[in-house]
């Protein structure tokens, strides 16, 4: 039971678990094929040009992608833990509280970390990358936390 003022959802969108088993094999593949990262690169290099291609079409320089300040492979793990973190919360709420599903998939992704020394021939851990994921997980569980509590119907008064 919780003891919050809104009661927790009774379930998640009826989508969710499908989503998030889809989800969960993108991030086994990235994370363990061996030709997953030239994949990533290349989608990367392919944004880059399109992004390049708009600005000289528009006349403007928003962003030199040259003069980025972070690693792209980075961003990339930003990105991919953030969208585990809403799709996952989505598919959890119902039966777990925002700090144990945060927990769950940080965990989660430290044993991707590990399990790419042992388990792929050209991958390895990296503290960046595990920070990159943990940032991601908490920036896409407040997201989709707040989300949530904005669009959730809060609990009729109790009658006096």
């Amino acid at each position: 039971m919780t003891t919050d003022r809104h009661p927790r959802p009774s379930a998640g969108h009826p989508f969710a678990p499908a989503v998030f088993v889809a989800l969960a094999g993108v991030v086994a593949f990235l994370s363990f094929a061996d030709r997953a990262p030239a994949l990533v690169r290349g989608f990367l290099r392919a944004g880059a040009r399109v992004a390049d291609r708009v600005q000289r079409a528009i006349g403007v320089s928003v962003v030199d992608t040259r003069d980025v300040p972070f690693e792209w492979d980075l961003l990339g793990h930003f990105v991919l833990w953030a969208t585990v973190a809403v799709v996952g919360w989505w598919t959890f709420r119902s039966r777990a509280s925002a700090t144990a599903v945060a927990i769950g998939f940080f965990v989660v992704s430290y044993l991707v970390e590990i399990g790419q020394a042992v388990l792929s021939t050209n991958r390895s851990p990296d503290v960046r990358d595990l920070v990159a994921n943990a940032l991601g997980i908490a920036v896409g569980m407040v997201l989709a936390v707040t989300v949530d509590a904005a669009t959730r119907p809060s609990a009729p008064e109790p009658a006096r």
